[in-house]
C-alpha cells in the first residue's frame, strides 16, 4: 500500500516538490555559507521522494545517549535563522498546497505528503527521515521521559504563571522578579535533596541581585522566600497524588540503564571488532559505572519509602524489581570467555550473532519493563525468546559436531545457561508469589546507609576534612570563589556585579573536566541568549507579553537544564532580561550580563585549575587499590557461598554493591584523566587499560557469583580456597614479591589442568573462572607497578 501511495505522489506533483528541493540541496552546497542546512534540506527531499513509510524524528531521540550539547546549540541557532528566513513561509506554501491538493480528491497523497513537509520545513536542522517503524520505536523507548518531563514541567509551569499573574492582578509588577527567583531557585534545588546548600547560596545571591528593589532590607527575602514556598507547596501536592511516582522514575531509569548496559554487551559479540581494540570494553566500563549510579540511586529512594512504609504492595513490588535488577545486573556483567578469543574461533559461524541478538532482545525487553513501571501496566514477556534460544541451542550442537574444543563447548554452554537465568527473571517478574516474599526476611533487607548519631556525622565529617578529598577541595574552591569574586564586586563598585557571583556558583564543579565542559556552554548559551533577548524586548513591548514570555522562558530553561546545558543557559538569559526589562532596564543589562559572565567563568576556571587541581590529588594508585581491594570481598563473598550454599543474604549484596562502585568510581576517575593537563600519554594509556583489565576482572567474578551454589567435591573447593588466596596475594604484595607470585600461579594453572570434574555439576565453570582471573594477574600487576611509579 505504501508502494502504491508513494507512486500517486509522485505521479500526481510530488516529483516536482523532489525536484525543488533536490535544488535547494545543491545550491545550499554552492553558496558554501549555507553548507550547514545541507543535510537539512537533502532530509526534506528524501521525505518528499518517499513520504509514506517514512518520518522525520530528531536524531536526539533516535540516540538519546549520544546527545552533544554543543552541537545542539548550534542547531537551534540554524533553526532560529531558518524559522525567520525560511521557514514560516516554506511552511505555509506547503499546508496551502496541501489543502488545494485534497480539495481535489484525486490529490489527496500528495496533500498529506505536503502536510509532512509543512511540519519539517518549519524547524528542520536536527531532523533525520528515517522508517515510520523505526521512528515509532525510538518514540516509544522515549515516553518515560517525555512522560516523565510532562509532569515536571507542568509542575514549573504552574509555579511561574502563578508568579506572574498575581503580581500583574495586584498591580505590583515588580513583585514578579523576586517571586520567580524564588520559584527558580526551589526547582534548582529540588532537582537533587543533596543541594539544599546550594539552593541557599542561591537565595543568597539573588536576595544581593535585587537588593534595591524595595525600600526595606526585609521585604525583598520575605518574597524570595515565598516563591520557594509556592513551589514547594506544588511539589507537596504532586507526591500526594503520585506518593510513589518518585520512586517509580528510578526504578525505570534503573532498568533503562541496565537496557544500555546490555545493549553495549551484545556488541562484544560482534566478530568484526578488530583485535585488540579496546572501544567496546571502555564503553562497558563507562555504562556499567552509569548504572550502578542508578541502582544506587534507586536503592536511596527505597530506603526512604521503607522507612515510613507499612508493607504495602506497590512498595514490595519495587522493591522486587530492585532485586531483580541487582541479579540481572549481576549476570549481565559477567564474562565466561575471553571476548577476543570467541570472536577469532567462531569469526564465521552464526553463533555470535544468536548471543548478540538474544543479548539485544533482552536489552529491549528491559526498556519495555522500565515503561510497564512508569505507566502501572503488567510486563508482558516477549514469547519470541524461547525460540531464539532454540535456534541459539542447535547452533551450538553444530558446533560439538565441528571439533570445537571441551572448553569452549563447556563455555558457551555456561553462556547460554547465564542468558537463560536472565530471561527467567524477566518472564517472572510479575510472580504474585515473589512479590508476596515478607520484607523482614533477610534476603530482602536493604543497606542503609543513613547517619546514626552524632558519632557518626563526626567520623564522616573527619573524613572529608582533608585536601584528600574531593567534597573538602570543592568546598574550599567555592568558598575562595565567592569570596574573590566578592572582593572583586565591592572593590570596583559594579552595578550588576553579582552576577559574577551567581555564574561562578553554577561554572564551578568539583572537577576540572565538568568545569571546563560546562563552562564552554555557559559562555555560548548567555552570548546566544543575549543575541536573542534584545530584539525580543524590541518586538514585545507590551507588559502581558512579557510576562508570558518570563514563564514561557522559565519553563525552558527547566526542560533543557539536564540535557543541554548551553539551551537553558540561553533561556535563563532571556528570563533575566525580561525580568529586568519590568524596571525598564532590560536593554541596559545586557552588557553586564556579558561581561559578568565572561568574569565569572574565569574565575571558575582559576579556581579548579590552580586551587587544590584535582591532578595533584588523583592519586590513582589508591583508587586502583580500593578497587581490587572490592574485588577481593566479593570474591570472599563467593566463596563462602560455594561452602555453605547459595543464599540472597545482605552481606553478600553489600560486597557486590561495593565492587561495582568500587569499579564505577575507578571509570569516573580514568574518564576525566582525559580533559585534564599535565597527564602523560603513557600514564593515560596505562590507566585506560588498567580500567578495561578491571571491568573484565570484575565479570570473571559475576560470573562465579551468578552460578553460586554449594560443591561437595572437595579438591575443587581446595583449589578455589588457595585460587582465592593466590589473587589476594597477587594483587596486594609489592613488586618485589612478583616471582614468588608469578611461580604459585603457575602452580595454581598446573593444578587446575590436572583436576578431574564432573560435567553435571558446577565443577567446570569454577576451574574456568578461575583460568581467566590468573590469567590477568600478571598484566594487572604490571599496570599497578607503571601507575605507582608514574604517580610518585
Amino acid at each position: 500500500m505504501r508502494t502504491v501511495l508513494n507512486v500517486l505522489n509522485f505521479v500526481l506533483g510530488g516529483f516536482l516538490t523532489t525536484l525543488s528541493w533536490l535544488f535547494a540541496t545543491l545550491i545550499s552546497i554552492v553558496l558554501i555559507f549555507t553548507l550547514p542546512l545541507t543535510r537539512s534540506c537533502w532530509e526534506i527531499t528524501k521525505l518528499s521522494f518517499v513520504p509514506y513509510g517514512n518520518e522525520a524524528i530528531h536524531v536526539d531521540e533516535l540516540n538519546p545517549q549520544g546527545k552533544n550539547t554543543l552541537l545542539n546549540t548550534g542547531g537551534t541557532l540554524l533553526n532560529v535563522l531558518w524559522l525567520i528566513f525560511f521557514g514560516w513561509w516554506l511552511c505555509i506554501m506547503h499546508i496551502m498546497a496541501g489543502i488545494a491538493q485534497c480539495i481535489t480528491i484525486i490529490g489527496i497523497p500528495v496533500g498529506i505528503a505536503n502536510f509532512k513537509i509543512a511540519a519539517i520545513a518549519l524547524w528542520p536542522v536536527g531532523r533525520r527521515v528515517v522508517p515510520v517503524e523505526v521512528a515509532r520505536a525510538a518514540r516509544d523507548a522515549n515516553a518515560r521521559r517525555r512522560f516523565h518531563a510532562w509532569l515536571y514541567n507542568l509542575r514549573i509551569f504552574i509555579a511561574l504563571t502563578g508568579t506572574a499573574a498575581l503580581p500583574w492582578w495586584l498591580g505590583e509588577v515588580k513583585l514578579t522578579i523576586p517571586l520567580t527567583l524564588g520559584v527558580v531557585a526551589a526547582a534548582l534545588a529540588d532537582l537533587d535533596d543533596r543541594v539544599s546548600a546550594f539552593g541557599a547560596l542561591l537565595i543568597a545571591i539573588y536576595t544581593m541581585l535585587g537588593i534595591s528593589l524595595y525600600e526595606h532590607w526585609y521585604q525583598q527575602p520575605l518574597f524570595l522566600l515565598a516563591g520557594a514556598v509556592w513551589y514547594n507547596l506544588l511539589t507537596l501536592a504532586g507526591h500526594l497524588i503520585f506518593p510513589i511516582r518518585p520512586l517509580q522514575d528510578n526504578l525505570a531509569r534503573c532498568y533503562e540503564s541496565l537496557a544500555s548496559f546490555l545493549e553495549i554487551k551484545a556488541t562484544l559479540f560482534d566478530p568484526d571488532i578488530e583485535e585488540e581494540s579496546q572501544a567496546p570494553m571502555l564503553q562497558l566500563a563507562m555504562a556499567n559505572s552509569q548504572l550502578v549510579t542508578m541502582l544506587n540511586q534507586t536503592k536511596s529512594s527505597l530506603l526512604t519509602r521503607l522507612r515510613g512504609d507499612r508493607g504495602q504492595r506497590g512498595t514490595r513490588r519495587t522493591l522486587h524489581y530492585y532485586f531483580v535488577a541487582q541479579d540481572i545486573h549481576e549476570r549481565a556483567s559477567s564474562s565466561h570467555i575471553q571476548y577476543q578469543a570467541l570472536r577469532d574461533k567462531f569469526r564465521y559461524s552464526d553463533v555470535m550473532f544468536r548471543f548478540q541478538r538474544l543479548l539485544t532482545m533482552q536489552s529491549q525487553a528491559c526498556q519495555q519493563l522500565s515503561r510497564s513501571i512508569l505507566l502501572r501496566v503488567p510486563y508482558q514477556h516477549d514469547p519470541r525468546f524461547e525460540r531464539a534460544f532454540t535456534h541459539l541451542d542447535s547452533a551450538l550442537d553444530r558446533i560439538r559436531a565441528s571439533h570445537a574444543t571441551a572448553s569452549e563447548i563447556k563455555a558457551l554452554g555456561f553462556l547460554i545457561t547465564n542468558l537463560r537465568a536472565i530471561d527467567a527473571q524477566l518472564a517472572n517478574i510479575e510472580s504474585e508469589q515473589a512479590i508476596a516474599e515478607p520484607q523482614n526476611d533477610p534476603e530482602n533487607r536493604l543497606a542503609d546507609d543513613k547517619l546514626t548519631g552524632f558519632d557518626d556525622i563526626w567520623q564522616r565529617l573527619k573524613l572529608n576534612l582533608t585536601p584528600e578529598s574531593a567534597l573538602f577541595r570543592h568546598a574550599v574552591r567555592m568558598s575562595l570563589v565567592l569570596c574573590v569574586d566578592y572582593a572583586f564586586i565591592q572593590f570596583t563598585g559594579l552595578q550588576h556585579g553579582y552576577w559574577i557571583l551567581l555564574t561562578s556558583l553554577f561554572v564551578c564543579q568539583p572537577n576540572y573536566s565538568a568545569t571546563r565542559r560546562r563552562l564552554a556552554l555557559r559562555i555560548i548559551g548567555t552570548l546566544v541568549g543575549v543575541a536573542v533577548g534584545l530584539p525580543l524586548l524590541w518586538l514585545v513591548p507590551s507588559l502581558e507579553g512579557q510576562l508570558i514570555l518570563i514563564v514561557i522562558t522559565g519553563v525552558l530553561f527547566f526542560a533543557f537544564r539536564n540535557v543541554q546545558y548551553a539551551h537553558a543557559t540561553m533561556f535563563i538569559t532571556l528570563l533575566v532580561l525580561l525580568c529586568f526589562n519590568l524596571l525598564g532596564e532590560g536593554f541596559e543589562v545586557a552588557l553586564p550580563r556579558v561581561i559578568d559572565t565572561l568574569l565569572g567563568c574565569a574565575v571558575a576556571w582559576a579556581a579548579v585549575s590552580f586551587v587544590w587541581p584535582d591532578w595533584r590529588f588523583r592519586r590513582l594508585s589508591r583508587v586502583v587499590e580500593r578497587a581490587f581491594n572490592a574485588n577481593c570481598r566479593y570474591l570472599d563473598a563467593i566463596l563462602e557461598q560455594y561452602h555453605q550454599g547459595r543464599d540472597n543474604r545482605l552481606e553478600y549484596r553489600i560486597a557486590r554493591r561495593d565492587a561495582h562502585n568500587r569499579d564505577a568510581e575507578l571509570a569516573s576517575v580514568v574518564s576525566n584523566m582525559s580533559s585534564e593537563p599535565r597527564v602523560s600519554a603513557e600514564m593515560r594509556e596505562a590507566a585506560f587499560r588498567l580500567l578495561c583489565l578491571n571491568h573484565s576482572f570484575n565479570s570473571y567474578i559475576s560470573a562465579l557469583g551468578a552460578h553460586r551454589e554449594q560443591l561437595s567435591h572437595g579438591d575443587t573447593l581446595m583449589l578455589l580456597d588457595d585460587a582465592v588466596c593466590y589473587v589476594d596475594d597477587a594483587l596486594h604484595h609489592l613488586p618485589v614479591d612478583e616471582e614468588r607470585v608469578q611461580t604459585a600461579l603457575a602452580e595454581l594453572s598446573a593444578r587446575i589442568s590436572q583436576l578431574e570434574t564432573r560435567a553435571e555439576t558446577k565443577e567446570p565453570l569454577v576451574l574456568q573462572q578461575i583460568g581467566l582471573l590468573i590469567a590477568l594477574l600478571p598484566e594487572i600487576s604490571r599496570l599497578q607497578q607503571q601507575i605507582s611509579q608514574c604517580s610518585e
